[in-house]
């Protein structure tokens, strides 16, 4: 059994913590070292990285974008204050040996006015394409590749 400084001997055989700050105060180191410990067992496990990504992010998604059966990163970014902003996606596809690269593969410009809405399989191209809805239509793009193969779906009215 551990036995905390603030914890005192009830005289039943046991040690019992004092209630209020004290007994949070308990709580609080038992949580730290439990973090601690996982953090220090999570280095053992996984390499961590650091991917830098310039403007401000406002998606994250990992999924297979390019058909070949690997988890791949999707970011999308915005530089810019609107109207003057500009969208793109920062495409990272997992090498064979399953890290991600620092730099993007590829990076597609977004078309203006369009918001990200998910991430499907939906046409026969390889991998997931992104589903953006824009004012007057949903475009399917692909990120297979530079080239942002896209597909347009107009729709009577607004998204």
């Amino acid at each position: 059994m551990i036995r905390f400084p603030w914890q005192r001997f009830s005289g039943a055989g046991d040690w019992r913590c004092d209630h209020g700050l004290l007994g949070a105060a308990q709580l609080l180191v038992i949580s730290i070292a439990l973090w601690y410990g996982s953090v220090a067992y999570a280095d053992e496990l996984f390499d961590i990285d650091h991917i830098a990504n310039p403007g401000r992010c406002v998606a994250v998604e990992f999924a297979e974008l390019n058909g070949d059966a690997r988890t791949d990163l999707m970011v999308v970014t915005l530089i810019g204050i609107p109207p003057e902003e500009t969208r793109s996606v920062r495409v990272h596809l997992q090498k064979p040996d399953g890290s991600l690269p620092r730099a993007p593969d590829h990076i597609i410009e977004l078309p203006q006015w369009s918001a990200v809405y998910d991430i499907a399989d939906l046409k026969e191209s390889p991998g997931q394409e992104l589903v953006l809805l824009r004012p007057d239509r949903v475009t399917l793009l692909s990120l297979a590749d530079a080239s942002g193969r896209s597909w347009h779906l107009p729709v009577p009215g607004p998204t």
